[in-house]
């Protein structure tokens, strides 16, 4: 489990992380906020059901690395959600140009993350307000929220891929 989780969260925060550039001027903020908060809440599902794993499965010392090892996997997911808000909010200032096949491809891309945004969000929503289910319901939301970052970055990548290339090779990687 601990595995999976580690692998889990650095999947979700590159994720995070690459589409950055997405945001235009006036959505960088909010856009950006709420790519950290998906992370963020990704990490804090993953702890807590990394963390209940441990407690249900290892004894005495082994429960207790088991739990430091959620606790330090966890902080290095919070700390690469950080770093994702930061190269977004830094890449926000320099968007590819308005009418370009790219900017056509990020706003797509906008609008794909938004949807994966509203519906991460209405399934936290609707898990159970308390216990284990609780834990097991937000990871399962912040796994669903993954997959669809994960297929917005696939379309981003695929629609750039069929534009003409930039001069200087901007946006591209």
């Amino acid at each position: 489990m601990m595995k999976a989780f580690s692998l889990f969260t650095t999947a979700l925060a590159f994720a995070v992380a690459v589409p950055a550039g997405m945001a235009f001027a006036g959505d960088c903020g909010p856009n950006c906020g709420a790519l950290k908060r998906t992370c963020q809440n990704a990490a804090v599902g993953g702890f807590r059901s990394c963390r209940v794993d441990a407690r249900a499965n290892d004894p005495g010392s082994a429960r207790r690395d088991a739990i430091r090892a959620c606790r330090t996997a966890f902080r290095a997911s919070h700390q690469d959600c950080a770093t994702a808000l930061r190269g977004c909010l830094d890449d926000c200032h320099n968007p590819p140009p308005p009418g370009t096949c790219q900017a056509d491809c990020f706003s797509q891309k906008l609008t794909c993350m938004q949807g994966v945004m509203a519906d991460a969000q209405s399934c936290v929503t609707a898990c159970p307000s308390s216990g284990r289910d609780r834990a097991n319901c937000r990871f399962a939301c912040a796994e669903q929220a993954k997959t669809g970052l994960e297929d917005c970055l696939s379309k981003l990548h695929s629609c750039i891929a069929a534009c003409p290339s930039s001069a200087s090779g901007a946006f591209l990687d």
